[in-house]
């Protein structure tokens, strides 16, 4: 099994993560049939997508207790069919990861860092943050663009702006933080706080509530 980590956060959410390594055939052994459920439209997915899926459905039995069947709702929200945690998914090149909240929804992001990022910043880099943000700063591009991402996955809707809703708080990279963020809307400015890791050539970001 590839399972790069599984850890505890706080007394009721869990973190992990897979290195894609693995054929089809290998990710498939040992999955039950309610893990698997979803999986007979696979003929119309690429390889890459197929490695992806299996491997969050593995990731997920290593950290849970018994076996899971993942849905989705009509945001293409993930969500567990036994509705013993909230759920959030994220995958990119060979990492997989998978976060668990027993209480409250949850976000989770990964990305592995890219020249083209910074090119790219204006899709999501708004004024104020450019403020502050060095523009070759590479790896705060990153985290900013995973941190936005796991907004979207928390609120479990793609209505928000990228760039007029969402504000990420000056900060300093590290290999871990935690950073602040604001979310804009008609009526309230909400405060939200987002963990972050630098591992290697990924980025890793989260909410845990």
């Amino acid at each position: 099994m590839a399972v790069t980590f599984i850890k505890k956060l706080g007394n009721t959410s869990l973190l992990g993560c897979w290195e894609i390594e693995e054929s089809l055939s290998q990710l498939k052994e040992g999955l039950s049939q309610d893990a698997l459920a979803g999986y007979m439209d696979s003929n119309k997915w690429s390889e890459k997508r197929q490695l992806e899926w299996l491997s969050v459905r593995q990731l997920l039995s290593q950290m849970t207790a018994m076996p899971e069947t993942i849905l989705y709702d009509q945001h293409g929200r993930p969500y567990l069919a036994s509705d013993r945690y909230h759920i959030s998914i994220s995958h990119s090149a060979h990492k997989a990861v998978v976060l668990l909240g027993k209480t409250r929804p949850v976000g989770v992001d990964v990305q592995i860092m890219k020249t083209n990022t910074i090119r790219g910043s204006h899709y999501f880099i708004n004024d104020q943050e450019r403020t502050w943000l060095g523009p070759k700063d590479a790896i705060s591009h990153h985290v900013i663009w995973s941190a936005k991402e796991t907004i979207f996955k928390f609120y479990g809707q793609a209505e928000l702006s990228i760039l007029s809703q969402i504000e990420i708080c000056p900060f300093q990279p590290e290999q871990f933080g935690l950073l602040s963020a604001y979310i804009h809307d008609s009526i309230h400015k909400t405060k939200l706080h987002i963990h972050y890791e630098v591992m290697g050539e990924y980025v890793l970001t989260y909410i845990l509530s």
